[in-house]
């Protein structure tokens, strides 16, 4: 009797085991905090809205796709926009900017004529927040950035990039938020992908970035950016999913012989 249950508590704790190790994929849109965000009209007359999101939750976040409605001051739903921040395995209390683009196609009249009636608001939601055990390659590391404004007028960010790891990076790209004097988050820009595609320990790249879709007339409001370096891979997961299997199957086979040997040594009795 007490060999069975021997048995049967050992497979209770195999199955906790694997319970523990399935990664996590709930939504987590409470655990993602808007913390700024401004609207503004760019170049090409487009109703523009940036902003920066945190995750003030526990545990890494794979991605977080926005939903934005602009309110008129008659309360009325004049446009929409649905985008991803710019950002992918977030870690806890990591923060990543993200722009939402208010179009004709997406408005409800069908151009953009609403926007010299003047916005009331824009109310943001979060529509997608998921769990994640994976983050992104870690040791990477930007320095001697600086910045200028180039010929076009625009705020501009360079800078290099090093590998501080022991294995290659994969394809890289830095992501900028940029930020008035009352720190609330007024442009946002991105580099191309970094040369070469794959950085090798202890090498370096150089970036070049801009605002993305700025207005000129606010690039003298830009008093401070904060830096962000995004990779395709290798994306590291905490606990390797694809090990789950062989770790049932030993353990399994381990349950099979354990009960074989306690029946052959009851059998001998």
């Amino acid at each position: 009797m007490k060999k069975k249950v021997v048995i049967s508590l050992f497979f209770i704790s195999i199955l906790s085991l694997l319970l523990t190790l399935t990664p996590n994929v709930i939504g987590q849109s409470e655990n993602v905090q808007v913390l700024s965000y401004n609207w503004y009209i760019s170049s090409r007359g487009t109703f523009i809205v940036v902003g920066e999101v945190q995750n003030v939750g526990p545990s890494n976040i794979k991605y977080i796709y926005l939903q934005g409605l602009v309110i008129s001051p008659d309360e009325e739903v004049q446009a929409y926009s649905y985008n991803r921040a710019y950002s992918t395995e977030i870690l806890p209390q990591q923060k990543v900017p993200f722009i939402l683009y208010f179009t004709a196609e997406t408005s409800r009249t069908g151009d953009l004529s609403w926007i010299s009636g003047g916005v009331d608001r824009v109310e943001l939601a979060i529509i997608t927040a998921n769990e994640t055990d994976d983050y992104q390659y870690p040791n990477l590391e930007i320095f001697n950035d600086s910045d200028y404004i180039n010929s076009n007028g625009l705020f501009t960010v360079a800078g290099n990039v090093r590998n501080t790891g022991n294995q290659d990076s994969g394809k890289l790209w830095v992501v900028a938020t940029f930020y008035n004097s009352t720190g609330s988050v007024i442009g946002v820009g991105f580099s191309n992908y970094l040369t070469p595609d794959s950085l090798p320990p202890a090498q370096t790249s150089s970036f070049t970035l801009t605002t993305v879709d700025f207005n000129n007339e606010l690039t003298n409001e830009i008093s401070d950016y904060t830096l962000l370096i995004q990779t395709e891979g290798p994306i590291i997961p905490e606990f390797p999913s694809w090990i789950i299997i062989p770790l049932f199957l030993i353990f399994t086979l381990f349950a099979v012989y354990l009960r074989k040997k306690i029946y052959c040594q009851d059998s001998s009795n």
